[in-house]
């Protein structure tokens, strides 16, 4: 829930994502009262910055992630689980669902 002034609230909506390799990311994050445009997209857009990043990150674009925290995918993506993994929603989605780590 999301505070709006005095006693107000808003819902907000967090979408949730897994692979069958054990990945897990945030596929989304909105507020439940907003609505599509035109374009197809939601008129009120939540800026959640690392949180909804995808797991595979194009390999040119990853070099701000530390070594420790991504691995090879192939020649044009690194895998990027690692980092996700040591964000607190990520942790207890994993633990709600009993999703263990994917192996190194």
């Amino acid at each position: 829930m999301e505070k709006r002034g005095p006693q107000r609230t808003r819902e907000v909506i967090w979408t949730m994502a897994e692979d069958g390799t054990g990945r897990v990311w945030i596929q989304s994050i909105r507020f439940a009262d907003a609505k599509p445009n035109s374009y197809g997209v939601y008129n009120e857009v939540i800026d959640s910055g690392i949180l909804t990043s995808k797991p595979l990150e194009y390999s040119d674009q990853s070099y701000g992630v530390p070594e420790t925290h991504r691995r090879p995918f192939n020649k044009i993506y690194e895998d990027i689980t690692p980092l996700l993994d040591i964000l607190q929603p990520i942790k207890k989605y994993r633990e709600a669902r009993g999703i263990l780590l994917p192996p190194k």
